[in-house]
């Protein structure tokens, strides 16, 4: 996936988690207070589409290791999960985002796939769902570089705005996590969207 935001928010003060794939994702941070249900209608914790622990074992698989996962949050509530290669410890990815539990909304602020196609993107983002699975939108402030040109490429072929995003990777990814429903009057001119989750 490509990066989807045009710039990385700087942090004075990271408290920073070092997890492996072999402890439990949030162990270090149960003691985080949880956001409690805000739709009345609705009890139950909607169960994951993808199991973050499987996508991490794909990407051990892949490099011939533990994956390195580094997690921290700021004073200001921002979070921040790296993926390092288990190898060479260099960055494979990263996302930076915010929850918003009043609208049980996963703001992503950054995010960027050193390696690309290989579930960087769909891990990092079920990471953050896994820690909270009561979200409902994803929102995407911008989506830049291959996503952005597919989008152009698609509307000058004569597609809606909506059909367009549904070509992207951006797309793609967080319809697999199960958000597949655009709002259309969350598009931006950068191309910034909500998705919603579909059940």
């Amino acid at each position: 996936m490509k990066q989807e935001s045009l710039l990385r928010p700087l942090s004075t003060a990271l408290a920073v988690i070092v997890l492996f794939i072999s402890a439990p994702i949030w162990a270090a941070a149960e003691s985080a207070p949880r956001c409690e249900s805000l739709f009345t209608s609705q009890n139950e914790t909607p169960a994951l589409q993808i199991d973050p622990n499987q996508t991490l074992e794909k990407l051990e698989d892949r490099f011939g290791g533990k994956v390195e996962l580094k997690a921290s949050q700021s004073e200001s509530g921002l979070y921040f999960l790296e993926l390092f290669d288990p190898r060479s410890g260099e960055l494979l990815g990263e996302l930076n985002y915010r929850y918003v539990a009043n609208e049980k909304k996963l703001n992503i602020v950054w995010m960027e796939a050193v390696v690309k196609e290989i579930g960087i993107s769909e891990t990092l983002i079920a990471l953050a769902l896994s820690r909270y699975p009561e979200t409902r939108v994803i929102h995407t402030r911008a989506l830049l570089d291959t996503n952005e040109k597919i989008v152009k490429t698609a509307l000058a072929k004569g597609a809606s705005i909506e059909d367009a995003i549904k070509t992207t990777p951006a797309y793609k990814v967080r319809k697999k996590l199960g958000f597949d429903r655009i709002v259309l009057n969350s598009i931006n001119s950068e191309f910034g969207f909500e998705s919603m989750r579909s059940r």
